[in-house]
């Protein structure tokens, strides 16, 4: 029987490679519908929000920046926050859900004792910061 350490570690496993798999499907649904605009306007801002977080975790290898401060960066804190933050703007109506597994995932990270809240708090705050930018400059010169 498995410990419920081992079951809420596969949970945690699944959440990440389930986001992107659904904001993938969004994606491609929104390409075939709207043609290729579409594809600037979900695609681009998406894939640049998680190159972002990826950039901040090399930054953060290379000058230690969260060391520096005892902590550790969540880069699967940052990833969940990029990929639900760019659902939520391309899919509104599924706020609730999103939200929903964003914050169980969240709390998940904590509980199993992969990282302390600040990392998760700073880490998330990061995938906001480096993300929704690129939705606005996207949204802003993209047409429909």
């Amino acid at each position: 029987m498995p410990t419920w350490y081992s079951v809420l570690d596969a949970i945690a496993d699944a959440v990440n490679p389930l986001l992107a798999l659904t904001a993938i499907v969004v994606i491609a649904l929104d390409v075939r519908a709207t043609r290729w605009s579409a594809l600037l306007r979900s695609a681009l801002p998406t894939a640049m929000g998680v190159a972002s977080i990826y950039v901040v975790w090399y930054a953060d290898r290379q000058l230690r920046l969260w060391q520096t401060y005892r902590a550790d960066y969540s880069t699967h804190a940052a990833f969940a926050t990029t990929l639900t933050l760019s659902l939520l703007l391309l899919r509104p109506a599924w706020r609730t859900l999103l939200l929903g597994v964003w914050a169980g995932y969240l709390t998940l990270i904590v509980v199993n004792r992969y990282h302390t809240v600040a990392d998760v708090a700073v880490a998330a705050l990061v995938g906001c910061i480096v993300t929704l930018p690129w939705h606005l400059v996207v949204r802003r010169h993209v047409r429909r």
